[in-house]
C-alpha cells in the first residue's frame, strides 16, 4: 500500500468513526427513547395500535415523497458540491423556499385525499378525520428535513444529531401522558407531536452562524434556476420512492385485510427492530458518507476507494452484531415489547442476516445518486421494490413470518446484483481487493450463528459474535490517528 493511498483510507477512517460516534451517541438515546415507546404503545394500546401508527405513518410518508420531490436527499449533494459560499447560500435559500411551497401543496393534496386513503388503509371511511388533522404532517416534515438536509450537506453532524435528538425527546416527553390517558385515542395526536416537536428541534438549530449563511437576496427567478438541478433528480428520486412506498404500504394493506391489523402490527414491529435498531449503523454512515462521496464522484478512483472503504466499514460493523443480534433477538424482542411478539423472532434474525446484502447494495447505490442518475436510479428502486413486494407475499403464505425474514435475505441478494451491475458496467468502478472475502467471511459467520441458535442454543451466535468484535474493532480504528486529508466538511 503507496503512502498516498494509506492516508487517503486513513482519513475515510476518521471520518467514518466520527460520524459514527457523533450519530452513534444520538442513535443509542433514539433507541432507548423507541423502546420505551415500543413498550408503552404495546402494554398500553397492544399490538393493533403498531399497525394504526405504520398506517397513518406510511400515507404521511406516501403523500410527503410524492409531493416533495425528494430535496431533502437531492440538495444535499448540491450542496456539499457548491464551489462558494455565496452559491452555497444560494442554493439553501432555494431549498426553503421550495420546502415552504411543496410541503403546502402536499398538505393540502392529503386533506383533499383523506376519504380515499381511508378506504385503501380500512376499507371504509370512519378514519377521514384523521387523516385530515394528519394533514399538516407533511408540511411539517417538508420543512423538518428540509434544514436538516442543509446540515448534512455542510457537514454540520453535530447540530443535525442534536437536532434529531431534541425533537425526539420532546415528542417523547409529550407522548408518555396521552398514552396513558387516552390509550388508543392517542394515536393521531402522537404522531402530530412528534411532527411538531422534530420541526421545533430542527428550525432551532437550523443553519445561521457562518459567512455563508448570511442573508442571500435571490429572486424567484434565481430560486427556479438555482432548484432546477435538485428538483429534477428529486423528481426522479421520487417517482423511485413513491413507487417503492407505495409497494410497501400495499403488502401492509394485504397483511391487514387478508390476515388481520394485528398481523400486521406483529410484521411492523419486527420490521421496526431490523430496519430501526440494526439498521442505525447505515444511518450513522450515511450522514457522512452521501456528501463526501457527492464531493469525489467525479474522481473514479477516488470515489472507487471510498465506497470501498464505506463497504468495508459497515461489514466489520456489521457481522458481529448480527452474530449478537442472533443470540440475544429473543430478550430483545421482550424488552421492547413483549413476550407474545415473540412470534416474529424468525422474522428478525433472518432479516438481520439480510443486512449483509444490505449494506454491499446500499453502498453501491449511493453513488447512482452522487452522479445525478435519476433514470438509472429509478430502474434500480423500482425493480427492487417489484421482487420484494412477490417475495413477501408469496413467502409470508408459505412460511409466515420467517418466510418473510427468508424473503428479506434474497430481496437484498437481487439488489446486490442490480446495483453491482450498475456500478460495474455502466460506472466503471470497482470493488477493494478483500471486499469478496469479508462478504463471504460473513455469510459464513451469520449462517453458523443462525444455524447454532435453533440447533445448540443462543451462545454459539454469542461466542462467535464475541470472537469476531476484537478483529472488527482493531480494523475499524487501526489508522485513527492518522490526518484526515479527504476531509472536505467541519464536524461542527
Amino acid at each position: 500500500m503507496d503512502k498516498i493511498g494509506g492516508r487517503r483510507r486513513s482519513a475515510l477512517s476518521v471520518a467514518v468513526v466520527k460520524a459514527m460516534g457523533i450519530f452513534g451517541g444520538v442513535q443509542a438515546i433514539n433507541i432507548i427513547l423507541s423502546i420505551l415507546r415500543s413498550k408503552l404503545i404495546a402494554i398500553w394500546l397492544g399490538p393493533m395500535a403498531f399497525g394504526l401508527f405504520a398506517l397513518y405513518n406510511q400515507a404521511i410518508m406516501a403523500i410527503s415523497t410524492l409531493s416533495g420531490l425528494s430535496i431533502n436527499q437531492s440538495c444535499v449533494r448540491d450542496i456539499a458540491s457548491s464551489r462558494n459560499s455565496w452559491q452555497t447560500q444560494r442554493i439553501i435559500t432555494s431549498v426553503r423556499r421550495w420546502a415552504w411551497l411543496l410541503g403546502i401543496t402536499g398538505s393540502v393534496l392529503m386533506f383533499l385525499s383523506a376519504p380515499l386513503l381511508s378506504d385503501w388503509a380500512f376499507g371504509e371511511r370512519s378514519h377521514s378525520y384523521a387523516f385530515r388533522i394528519l394533514s399538516v404532517c407533511v408540511l411539517l416534515y417538508s420543512l423538518q428535513t428540509c434544514e436538516l438536509a442543509i446540515l448534512q450537506g455542510l457537514g454540520l453532524l453535530k447540530r443535525m444529531a442534536s437536532a434529531s435528538l431534541w425533537g425526539s425527546a420532546l415528542g417523547m416527553a409529550a407522548a408518555i401522558p396521552l398514552f396513558y390517558l387516552l390509550r388508543m385515542s392517542s394515536i393521531v395526536p402522537v404522531i402530530l407531536i412528534f411532527s411538531i416537536a422534530a420541526t421545533l428541534a430542527s428550525a432551532a438549530l437550523r443553519h445561521r452562524n457562518s459567512p455563508s449563511s448570511q442573508h442571500c437576496p435571490t429572486t424567484i427567478k434565481e430560486t427556479l434556476s438555482t432548484g432546477r438541478r435538485f428538483i429534477v433528480l428529486g423528481a426522479y428520486i421520487t417517482v423511485s420512492l413513491f413507487t417503492t412506498m407505495a409497494l410497501n404500504y400495499a403488502f401492509s394493506a394485504y397483511l391487514s385485510s387478508r390476515y388481520s391489523t394485528d398481523t400486521l402490527g406483529y410484521f411492523q414491529a419486527g420490521y421496526n427492530v431490523v430496519n430501526t435498531y440494526v439498521g442505525m449503523i447505515f444511518t450513522a454512515i450515511s450522514v457522512e458518507y452521501f456528501p463526501r462521496l457527492s464531493a469525489q464522484i467525479h474522481n473514479t478512483k477516488r470515489a472507487s476507494t471510498l465506497v470501498s472503504h464505506e463497504m468495508s466499514i459497515a461489514l466489520w460493523i456489521l457481522i458481529p452484531v448480527i452474530c449478537l443480534f442472533t443470540a440475544m433477538s429473543k430478550p430483545i424482542l421482550q424488552v421492547l415489547y413483549s413476550s407474545g411478539f415473540e412470534v416474529i423472532d424468525g422474522y428478525v434474525t433472518l432479516a438481520a442476516a439480510g443486512m449483509l446484502f444490505r449494506a454491499v447494495s446500499w453502498c453501491m447505490s449511493y453513488t447512482i445518486l452522487a452522479r445525478g442518475d435519476g433514470k438509472i436510479y429509478i430502474f434500480t428502486e423500482l425493480t427492487s421494490g417489484a421482487i420484494g413486494l412477490c417475495l413477501n407475499i408469496v413467502m409470508f403464505d408459505t412460511w409466515g413470518y420467517s418466510g418473510l425474514g427468508a424473503a428479506y435475505i434474497l430481496w437484498y441478494m437481487a439488489y446486490t446484483i442490480i446495483t453491482g451491475y450498475v456500478y460495474r458496467f455502466r460506472y466503471r468502478m470497482s470493488i477493494g481487493k478483500g471486499i469478496t472475502g469479508l462478504c463471504l467471511f460473513g455469510i459464513a459467520a451469520t449462517a453458523v450463528s443462525i444455524a447454532g441458535k435453533w440447533l445448540g442454543g443462543w451462545w454459539i451466535p454469542a461466542i462467535t459474535g464475541c470472537a469476531i468484535l476484537p478483529y472488527a474493532y482493531r480494523h475499524i480504528l487501526s489508522r485513527k490517528n492518522s490526518i484526515p486529508t479527504l476531509s472536505t466538511q467541519p464536524f461542527n
